[in-house]
């Protein structure tokens, strides 16, 4: 199907941003997006399921994960590449999440590699370097789109955080998570949205009070496919604390700011 013409658009500036948004979006099939509502039902974990073969497999999500690593975000207007990396991140974690249900996820050398325990940090530092310059309406004009997609790409990172405490990486990935929960706040208008936000804001508070740091053997664990098993119900808190102030940054992430 041919594109439009631009003679008479208003805004054709905006077209190449639009036609990079759906091809991050076309990535994922109807499948991707079915097993990804059905996370955490039963029916997610039916080995009956007509789609049980195809969702399962190491090369389906592999292929997901390939398509959208080699992605290039190349427009110039500041809000779309906004939504464009979001949405790209936000699709990497369900992904990674997706591993990690299956029991896919092992320890390499590369923390690129998709099916890596250390995935979410690698995704939420390139998303984070590639937005650290953006202004903050680049971020408010996406709605509250942006909440919901950052909430995922924040769970991947604890569910890291969850998997190996005293990994050397878990101070990055708090890290990562305390930039990922600035930019959530300063878009949170809407209060029915908390529960997406009461997980990060808790880890970050136990954070803050050295529950991360203290007493954890500071060797890289072991991981075995048996140790994925964890309680969703971990976090649950009443209300939404305020955000921990006097972070350590790492000096990775210390040049960053968040979005003005």
């Amino acid at each position: 199907m041919p594109l439009p013409s631009l003679e008479d658009d208003e805004a054709p500036d905006l077209l190449p941003g639009f036609i990079e948004l759906a091809q991050v979006f076309s990535v994922p099939d109807c499948a991707f997006f079915n097993k990804y509502s059905l996370r955490g039902t039963t029916a997610a974990l039916d080995p009956f399921s007509e789609s049980f073969d195809l969702m399962f497999k190491n090369e389906w999500i592999q292929d997901v994960q390939t398509k959208l690593s080699r992605s290039v975000v190349q427009v110039r207007n500041q809000s779309q590449k906004v939504n464009i990396l979001i949405s790209r991140t936000w699709l990497q974690s369900i992904a990674w999440l997706m591993a990690k249900d299956r029991l896919l996820l092992s320890p390499t050398s590369d923390q690129a590699n998709f099916f890596d325990p250390r995935y979410p940090i690698h995704i939420a530092k390139d998303f984070l370097i590639q937005t650290k310059d953006m202004p903050y309406e680049a971020f408010e004009t996406n709605g509250s789109g942006v909440i919901v997609k950052l909430s995922e790409v924040a769970n991947a990172l604890q569910t890291f955080i969850r998997l190996a405490p005293g990994s050397p990486e878990t101070a990055l990935a708090l890290d990562e998570l305390a930039y990922i929960h600035g930019i959530i706040m300063r878009q949170n208008s809407n209060s029915s949205l908390g529960p997406l936000i009461h997980p990060i804001t808790e880890t970050l508070e136990s954070r803050r009070f050295g529950f991360y740091r203290n007493g954890c053997d500071i060797s890289y664990p072991k991981i075995e496919s048996a140790d994925y098993e964890e309680n969703e119900n971990d976090h649950t808190p009443e209300i939404i604390a305020s955000m921990p102030e006097n972070l350590n940054l790492t000096p990775l992430l210390s040049e960053f700011e968040f979005p003005r």
